[in-house]
């Protein structure tokens, strides 16, 4: 994955007297732990997809890749599902 350029937008934190998300004042904030609200990215990189909620308008990237953990993970979960149907159609059917 190769980010080119990443903008932060909307720094804030967690204000527990108030219970709310308070911006981010430079020299007035007191709290160590903020994030920021916003992200917007520019990558080069074809393997990735935006993904973007219609209702929500969230928004996320999806790589486009198979690795080795995706192959491996789903063969288990197809033996597992393969070896779970068996067993229901041989209780069913052939030991009666």
């Amino acid at each position: 994955m190769q980010i080119s350029q990443c903008e932060f937008n909307d720094a804030v934190y967690w204000d527990k007297t108030t219970m709310q998300l308070i911006p981010v004042d430079a020299g007035t904030t007191k709290s160590e732990h903020w994030s920021f609200m916003t992200s917007i990215c520019t990558t080069t990189d074809t393997t990735l997809e935006l993904i973007t909620n219609p209702t929500t308008t969230a928004s996320f990237y999806l790589e486009k890749t198979f690795n080795y953990g995706d192959f491996f993970t789903l063969g288990f979960l197809t033996i597992f599902l393969l070896a779970g149907i068996t067993k229901i159609i041989w209780e069913t059917f052939v030991k009666k």
